[in-house]
């Protein structure tokens, strides 16, 4: 382990070195599957992310050629949805909003932050963990990670800890060159209810709330170098809004509770460019729907971006021009009445619920708008409300990331 850095009052940032062959086992897989790649907030992730979930209001049907009522919002058939994690959208705004900002983290957009993601394992409850690779990746990933994941939460003398806890998340996130990871806190769990029941939006604002502490669950988020890249830093915000910043270093992870934790990366840049940056990078504009390949050549490896629908290559770029990136996700449990708790049928969480819960704190604290009734307000409506309540009070101001990047920058010379 290298160094801790204090994150809160309850849990620490761990940055740990991976093992070479690890790292080159993880590179060769993402080659291999690189077809299962998707372009993220342009088409759904099952189980992480669907825009439909069931719940009251969840979408607006309108004609084909009117526009949403809201900000980043998506048109799925005759019907809008609010974006996958239009939080992030909403909280990312802060982060382009003067020009110095912009040189490091691009003018703001929605094809900004829409890069590229594989998931390569998930659990729910008390199904096992398996990669979509084989078993031995995942039992390779935690027994590389465990420990440091267990200290984020000072569990790591605590045998029961290390015996119970577990991995149930694992995906890569490929960007380009222009890309970058918005503003966000990692999508939370409950007990009885996860991302696949639920807007992950919702899960977030829930946690957010503090109302719902008796439900949730301890997580750390492992975030993997398999090779470095230049651009791409990792900077993460304490609670009281300072923060530290991570570069992409190939064979190191970086592990935190980034569910608490606001986190987002500057511009990917390509290899050869400078470090610190003095102007932004273009976005690249791919389709909506896009199919990955890998080419070896004599130079090196080569990632090639096609449209699904027309096949046209629309992008071609070296390996070593991309910041790749895998996430291994633990639940932390303390002994085994924190399992059974979890696993529990009793007492389990639902969205009906989490909304029902949101919507009387609304109405106590007066702010929810008056011509609506609580208990009719489709949930299209209420969405932006919880995200300006109870997310958007608790993210970094545009000072706040400047004054950390800064620092940042000053440390690079």
């Amino acid at each position: 382990v290298l160094t801790p850095h204090t994150m809160d009052n309850t849990s620490k940032i761990q940055v740990i070195e991976l093992s070479l062959g690890l790292c080159k086992q993880l590179i060769e897989v993402l080659r291999k599957q690189c077809e299962k790649f998707q372009h993220i907030n342009k088409q759904e992730e099952p189980p992480l992310r669907s825009l439909d979930h069931g719940l009251h209001g969840e979408s607006l049907s309108l004609p084909p050629n009117e526009p949403a009522p809201f900000p980043y919002m998506i048109r799925a058939g005759n019907n809008y949805y609010h974006g996958y994690r239009f939080d992030q959208e909403v909280c990312d705004e802060a982060v382009h909003a003067t020009e110095a900002l912009k040189n490091i983290f691009g003018n703001g957009n929605n094809n900004g932050g829409a890069y590229f993601r594989q998931v390569l394992g998930y659990s729910v409850g008390n199904m096992d963990f398996k990669t979509t690779d084989d078993r031995e990746l995942g039992r390779q990933m935690k027994e590389s990670l465990l420990s440091a994941a267990l200290k984020v939460y000072g569990e790591e003398n605590n045998p029961k800890a290390r015996k119970l806890s577990r991995m149930f998340s694992m995906y890569a996130n490929l960007i380009f060159p222009g890309q970058t990871v918005n503003l966000h806190l990692d999508v939370p769990e409950f007990v009885g209810i996860d991302r696949s029941k639920c807007p992950s939006w919702l899960l977030v604002a829930a946690d957010c709330s503090g109302l719902f502490a008796p439900y949730s669950v301890r997580n750390v988020t492992a975030v993997c170098y398999p090779v470095s890249a230049n651009g791409g830093a990792l900077a993460v915000y304490r609670s009281d809004k300072t923060g530290s910043v991570y570069p992409v270093t190939g064979g190191t992870a970086v592990l935190m509770n980034a569910d608490s934790c606001f986190h987002h990366s500057q511009q990917a840049r390509r290899a050869g460019d400078k470090n610190i940056p003095t102007e932004q990078v273009p976005v690249p504009q791919f389709p909506d729907r896009c199919l990955l390949e890998v080419e070896e050549t004599n130079s090196g490896y080569w990632w090639i971006v096609r449209d699904r629908e027309t096949k046209e290559v629309v992008s071609s770029i070296e390996e070593k021009d991309l910041r790749i990136s895998v996430s291994c996700k633990f639940h932390i449990f303390h002994d085994e009445a924190e399992v059974l708790k979890y696993e529990s049928s009793e007492k389990k969480l639902t969205a009906e619920n989490i909304i029902d819960v949101l919507v009387k704190d609304l109405e106590t604290k007066d702010k929810l708008p008056k011509e609506c009734d609580p208990r009719t307000m489709p949930l299209y409506k209420l969405a932006p409300i919880l995200v300006r309540e109870y997310i958007l009070p608790l993210a970094p101001k545009s000072e706040n990331i400047q004054a950390v990047w800064d620092e940042h920058f000053r440390k690079l010379g």
